[in-house]
């Protein structure tokens, strides 16, 4: 596939940006140079080695996912300076100007 100004404005399009006339041959380097870098890439005889889905083999230590019940609403609640049973109290912040 060869890149053309007729791709370019395509692609500008569909990504919703303006290319300005001077930039078209630059762009069109460089798809190009792109393309043929993954056409070299595609020659490669990649048969024999095995598929990953992960770039690390790293294994992720998490602990174990319990569920804990907590009761800490009256130990937050009692550090509030002016709370109602279940609520913090907070000064209004949104003054109406009508």
């Amino acid at each position: 596939m060869k890149i053309d100004r007729d791709t370019i404005h395509k692609l500008a399009g569909l990504v919703r940006i303006k290319i300005r006339r001077e930039e078209e041959d630059s762009m069109m380097s460089d798809l190009n140079s792109i393309l043929k870098m993954m056409d070299k890439l595609n020659e490669v005889d990649t048969s024999e080695v095995a598929a990953f889905t992960h770039f690390s083999y790293q294994t992720d230590h998490l602990r174990d996912d319990l569920s804990e019940k907590f009761n800490i609403k009256e130990d937050v609640l009692s550090r509030s300076p002016v709370s109602d049973e279940n609520f913090f109290i907070v000064p209004k912040v949104i003054k109406n100007d009508e």
